[in-house]
């Protein structure tokens, strides 16, 4: 009997130190350098020889003073279009710099940033969206008072970065349009998904790792819910996912676009894995981008 009661207080231990294991790895996990990202980026055609041309390199302090560096790309000056882009989960500025290239030569002005705890930024927790919806407002204010009040500011999101740009709507930016590209509804069936394939363990274990979460990070998985966003949103969205995702499977985009009140599309691209639907058809990916904008743009 003692035995049979010391090896269930061994296996309890175990349990909750593989959920301790779980949520800590979300929340803090391993993130891309700067030079990885750069090195990706040459292995696409449309972006190896392009020239970055980061002007007004700068700070921007968040509500809880996390600092976040912020990049200007310039696409034509004298265009008072500018796009604010999100990136997503472990990596940086870099990565978003595919759609960079392709807003810059529609003439927009391209605001970069790395999020929170990312690129060259202190260590800090990921909330998937809480906190750093709120990161997002504040860049866009600095947008504004840097480049002038009558300038219009349009958002593009990719995975993550896609999340927290629709967390960011219960405060109401002032922007012109958002592009979401393969965007989570909801963090818990990610992260339940993830654990399955990535560690072979039931993706239960993802909700048991919440209340973890919550007593180690101040959060629950649950919370995360960009979807809740939408019932009342009027600001005009794209969404845009590959029908072969293995992270952000594709029916999260279809559920937000059946939830979104506004003006809404929804593009598929058929066979396309994670946050590659601008580099398998970059010429489609494009004019989606130019139709989208000149139908929202009054």
């Amino acid at each position: 009997m003692e035995f049979l009661i010391g090896l269930l207080g061994t296996i309890l231990v175990i349990i909750v130190l593989f959920l301790v294991f779980m949520a800590c790895f979300a929340v803090r996990p391993k993130v891309h350098t700067l030079e990885y990202e750069l090195g990706h980026l040459k292995q696409y055609p449309f972006t190896r020889e392009e020239n970055l041309e980061i002007e007004n390199e700068h700070t921007v302090k968040t509500f809880d003073g996390q600092e976040l560096w912020v990049g200007f790309v310039p696409g034509n000056p004298e265009n008072k279009h500018y796009v604010v882009l999100s990136h997503g989960y472990t990596s940086t500025r870099y990565g978003m710099y595919k759609y960079v290239v392709l807003w810059r030569k529609m003439g927009y002005n391209c605001v970069i940033y790395d999020n929170r705890g990312h690129g060259v930024n202190k260590p800090a927790t990921i909330t998937f969206g809480i906190k750093e919806s709120r990161d997002l407002m504040a860049v866009i204010e600095d947008t504004y008072e840097r480049y002038g009040r009558d300038i219009r500011i349009g958002l593009h999101g990719e995975s993550m970065g896609a999340g927290l740009q629709l967390m960011a709507l219960e405060y109401k930016p002032k922007v012109d349009f958002i592009i979401n590209d393969c965007g989570y509804s909801e963090i818990l069936p990610v992260l339940r998904w993830k654990t399955l394939q990535g560690f072979r363990f039931p993706g239960w274990l993802a909700d048991l790792a919440s209340p973890v979460c919550k007593l180690l990070f101040g959060y629950r998985f649950e919370e995360v819910r960009p979807i809740d966003r939408l019932k009342e949103n009027e600001i005009p969205i794209c969404f845009v996912h590959g029908t072969n995702d293995t992270f952000t499977a594709h029916w999260h985009s279809e559920k937000m676009y059946e939830a979104n009140k506004g003006y809404k599309e929804l593009h598929l691209f058929e066979g396309v894995d994670h946050a590659d639907c601008v580099v398998d058809d970059t010429e489609r990916y494009m004019k989606m981008m130019q139709a989208f904008v000149e139908k929202v743009y009054t």
